[in-house]
């Protein structure tokens, strides 16, 4: 459920970096936070109304004050215990995700479309939204358990972001303006406190996995992704030629083959490397170290071979759609970026990666050991008939 993160952004943008206590699914040098939204990341804005002025276009809109005040700010919607959630919070979720769709659908929601299982948009989109509000009661819950409390540094620098912000937008008033209409957060207050939590779960992630998942061994990551099949290589690669030219490719990659075949040093890992500078036509810039990877992230052939190698070992010629590849397997590094993460924008390291999981399962626990009661406001609710 690491929809946790993403959930912030439905009130001021992310939280601050880990130099100001902010989430630990942050990337490295994110500022997030108050001065986050200041320099203009305000997480999910509303759309604008004209979203092209030269398309003659113009963005669906919904009446966000009027769906405000279906309910009191302070009505509460859910409760555990001491720990609540309220219209003005679970507002601040549903205005993000009706957001998320109205700028990628550039239409209005349809509610009434079925998803999966008999479960409407409608339906879907509100227990989202209200597993979003519960995970941030649940951290609330989870870190009193363990003792961590927020100092008065941590928050010093809250509210040195926040007069940041405030500077940057014109004051105080005009921040909270664009917090309502950027991001459906109807006062400083609720922002404060979305940004409190993000800096608590941060403090127990730290603490516990330590930053981008530092404290945890090899050991611990190894048992946690042994059934996700990834895989470490390099290689060296012969393009196949272009149609019509002659294929040198497979004579070249021969020789090549042939050099390794004959090499009696005590560092063939170092032989490779030398190698593969040398006579690959694969880009070395973006992954110097290596591959890593799923089976699924490479072509069949290339994980094929490489599944059949032992560690410190290389593959005969493998011929694949791009070329002819040899491979060497590289033991894990669990510092590296995923490949199918890479590619998808996401540079978080696999150490980071499972320290996530492991805080998500713990977070998930934490709703779990929760008696949370649903008011009647929200089990009768409509967001059919709220936002329209």
């Amino acid at each position: 459920m690491l929809a946790f993160a993403a959930s912030l952004a439905g009130c001021g943008g992310k939280p601050a970096d880990d130099s100001s206590g902010g989430y630990p699914n942050d990337s490295a040098g994110d500022n997030g936070g108050a001065s986050d939204t200041a320099a203009g990341d305000s997480g999910d804005a509303e759309p604008d109304a004209e979203d092209d002025a030269g398309s003659g276009y113009t963005m669906p809109t919904i009446d966000y004050d009027a769906a405000f005040s279906a309910f009191a700010p302070d009505a509460v919607m859910i409760s555990a215990g001491d720990y609540k959630v309220t219209w003005a919070q679970l507002f601040a979720f549903l205005y993000g995700n009706i957001n998320d769709i109205v700028y990628n659908t550039g239409a209005l929601p349809k509610w009434s479309d079925v998803l999966y299982e008999n479960m409407t948009l409608a339906d879907a989109l509100l227990q989202y939204s209200v597993d979003n509000a519960v995970f941030y009661m649940a951290v609330e819950y989870g870190v009193a358990q363990s003792g961590i409390s927020l100092s008065e540094e941590d928050y010093e620098r809250r509210d040195q972001d926040l007069a940041a912000a405030f500077e940057a937008y014109g004051g105080e008033e005009e921040f909270t303006d664009m917090l309502w209409k950027s991001n459906g957060c109807n006062s400083l207050e609720l922002y404060e406190y979305l940004i409190s939590v993000a800096m608590l779960a941060n403090h127990f992630f730290d603490e516990t996995y330590g930053t981008a998942g530092s404290l945890l061994t090899d050991d611990d990551i190894e048992e946690y992704v042994k059934s996700d099949g990834y895989m470490m290589a390099k290689h060296i690669l012969r393009l196949k030629p272009e149609d019509g030219e002659e294929d040198t490719a497979q004579q070249e990659i021969e020789e090549i083959y042939n050099n390794l075949e004959q090499y009696t040093g005590d560092d063939l890992e170092a032989y490779f490397s030398e190698l593969m500078e040398e006579q690959t036509e694969d880009d070395l810039a973006t992954f110097p170290n290596g591959y890593l990877f799923q089976y699924s992230d490479m072509v069949p052939e290339f994980s094929e071979a490489c599944s059949n190698l032992e560690i410190g070992t290389y593959s005969d010629i493998v011929e694949s759609v791009y070329g002819y590849h040899i491979i060497y397997r590289l033991p894990l590094n669990y510092n590296e970026i995923p490949l199918a993460n890479f590619f998808q924008g996401d540079y978080t390291s696999l150490r980071q990666i499972v320290a996530l999981g492991m805080f998500d399962s713990v977070m998930s626990g934490w709703v779990l050991s929760l008696d949370i009661v649903n008011s009647a406001d929200l089990d009768s609710m409509d967001l059919s008939a709220i936002f329209k």
